[in-house]
């Protein structure tokens, strides 16, 4: 896609960056999952990459991933996540591994690369907490500031290590927004000023 290789790079051949997190973010159904799997993952794959794909919607698997979208089995992990603080713990293992093997997966020894699909859609521990107390109040913003104590360990990590990453997210509307697109980014500032490029679809 030319144009998309034009906004991403600034080239009409140039295409993703393989050393920066950029993000997509946009309402339901744009196809930020489409250009994650189809635009991005399978041409890493194709170069080598193996995927760490961290899923919080639950609506693929294994088989959908190989046979709908043609993801090479044994060259991608697909992680079920609810929880901002369990994204946390399993990327900054994954990024652990990966600074004591020089940047190699410890599964296969292929550079990696980090797909979120979405980042909106992470709850946390707290609101689990409340949930189970029967006296839910929200989250009181502690899922933005979890994020963005995420971003703030992992981003530089992973591009020392040369690991590109992926961020689908959603979109809010915010009613006190007096000018201009009253459309917001979801997640905090974490993820928009630690993406190197943010995308609307």
């Amino acid at each position: 896609c030319y144009v998309l290789n034009g906004v991403e790079s600034g080239d009409l051949l140039g295409g993703f960056p393989t050393n920066r997190w950029i993000m997509f973010d946009g309402e339901e159904g744009c196809g930020k999952s489409l250009v994650a799997r189809n635009n991005w993952a399978r041409p890493l794959m194709a170069m080598g990459y193996f995927i760490f794909y961290f899923c919080t919607e639950q609506e693929t698997d294994e088989s959908d991933l190989e046979e709908q979208w043609g993801f090479p089995a044994g060259q991608y992990k697909l992680c079920h996540v609810t929880f901002v603080e369990d994204l946390i713990t399993q990327m900054n293992n994954v990024l652990n591994g990966l600074e004591a093997d020089k940047g190699k997966s410890f599964v296969n020894k292929r550079k990696v690369a980090f797909l979120v699909d979405s980042i909106g859609n992470l709850s946390n521990y707290g609101f689990k907490k409340q949930a189970d107390r029967g006296d839910v109040k929200g989250d009181m913003g502690i899922i933005q500031k979890l994020l963005r104590g995420f971003f703030k360990l992992n981003t530089a990590r992973a591009g020392r290590l040369g690991v590109p990453g992926f961020f689908t997210n959603h979109i809010y509307y915010d009613p006190n927004q007096m000018f201009g697109d009253k459309r917001k980014t979801g997640g905090g500032m974490g993820g928009k000023y630690n993406c190197s490029n943010i995308n609307r679809l």
